[in-house]
């Protein structure tokens, strides 16, 4: 999800780094869920081309509960061309907008769903009219936006400018 936000000003990803702290070390002694974290870590940074910029994995027992992970991520880009800044004064009619669908939840949306899931009937075992359970549904996984973006922008589809003016113009 910080790969996704960081486009959203016209940066390209570069780097992605990880935090994940845990209730205690022995949480990766299970050997296949500490291989899958790590080896979806990776797959998400090489389908984003980013690096991975390192991190940090604390044990933080009584901070985070015994057998539970908090997984955050930060991530840096650049914005090259300068002019691919966006920040939304430049924006106006006329403007073309993309919408890319969704998937998954994505981080905003997880309080809402705790919430959510203590009214449901059964909680995350709730049956969806798809036939999903409503806990299986809050995991599928995020869509990577960034290869689609920086596609677009790299064949001219879609580039993301401020206007010229005799300020702005040849900046870069």
């Amino acid at each position: 999800m910080a790969l996704n936000d960081i486009i959203t000003v016209g940066a390209t990803p570069v780097s992605v780094h990880a935090y994940w702290a845990t209730g205690g070390s022995d949480w990766f002694n299970d050997a296949e869920r500490a291989r899958d974290l790590v080896e979806g870590w990776r797959a998400t940074c090489d389908r984003s081309g980013v690096a991975w910029g390192g991190g940090e994995t604390p044990a933080l027992a009584g901070v985070v509960e015994s057998g539970r992970i908090d997984l955050a991520a930060s991530c840096v880009g650049l914005i090259r061309p300068k002019s691919r800044l966006t920040l939304g004064e430049h924006l106006g009619a006329g403007d073309a907008i993309v919408l890319l669908a969704s998937s998954g939840i994505h981080a905003n949306g997880l309080s809402l769903a705790r919430k959510l899931a203590e009214r449901l009937p059964d909680g995350y075992a709730t049956t969806l009219s798809d036939g999903t359970m409503y806990g299986e549904a809050l995991l599928a996984p995020t869509a990577l936006y960034s290869p689609v973006t920086e596609a677009l922008a790299a064949a001219g589809i879609v580039r993301i400018t401020a206007p010229t003016s005799p300020a702005t113009a040849g900046a870069s």
